[in-house]
């Protein structure tokens, strides 16, 4: 949206979340879609990048795109909801991809985001990678929003609903797992906590899905040879 709106394609108005003024579905879904902060706006596309790797990659893209519209499309309602009694407007999919960060972070705890970084100095040049678990990272996030709301008073609504927009990825994380939707082989944040990690401490469903499809594939061997 707001691509087009700078290239003088469309009007970004209708696009907008508005608060205070009653609520509008379609751009629940419409405002997830725009920003209006070039920083911010590639802050999210790395973000959205790093966490969709890890969560796409446990549920396939069909699943994937359902919860990111799904998470973006109740954090706009929640936020019109919530701000009836305040005008303004808002662009962006930050509270979707903090709560696609939450999911990430039940999933696989322990997976590592690969930063790059470059010191150029005249004393001192130094080019390297550092690895940060999704764990510190999330860790780090909260902590810079709660910085924000306490401390700097700065946008403190917005800081509230990306929190919002984690605690809801957070139970839709759990629930999935619970439900046997994604298979962690044991890396998920719970069997972390429980001090293993790894396919020593799989659920039942992930290992009856792992005995099925071993069986599924001795049988098609079994027809290859046959010439069958």
């Amino acid at each position: 949206v707001d691509w087009a709106a700078a290239l003088g394609c469309v009007v970004v108005g209708p696009y907008v979340l508005t608060d205070g003024r009653g609520l509008h579905p379609r751009r629940w879904v419409t405002s997830t879609f725009g920003d209006d902060v070039l920083l911010r706006r590639v802050g999210n596309m790395f973000l959205l990048w790093v966490v969709g790797l890890s969560v796409e990659g446990k549920m396939g893209w069909r699943r994937f795109l359902p919860v990111f519209l799904g998470l973006g499309m109740l954090g706009s309602a929640r936020e019109q909801l919530c701000l009836q009694n305040v005008h303004g407007s808002s662009l962006g999919a930050s509270a979707a991809i903090v709560g696609l960060m939450a999911i990430a972070l039940v999933w696989a705890p322990r997976n590592e985001i690969i930063f790059a970084y470059g010191l150029l100095f005249s004393a001192l040049t130094r080019v390297g990678t550092l690895g940060v678990t999704i764990l510190s990272f999330s860790l780090l996030l909260v902590a810079s929003e709660v910085f924000a709301i306490w401390w700097l008073d700065v946008n403190a609504i917005a800081a509230v609903l990306h929190l919002l927009g984690g605690m809801l990825g957070l139970g839709l994380g759990l629930t999935l797992l619970k439900q046997g939707v994604v298979d962690c082989e044991g890396w998920d944040l719970l069997s972390v906590w429980a001090g293993g990690s790894g396919p020593s401490v799989e659920s039942g469903s992930a290992s009856s899905k792992r005995s099925k499809r071993r069986k599924t594939v001795g049988r098609v061997r079994k027809l290859i040879e046959q010439g069958k």
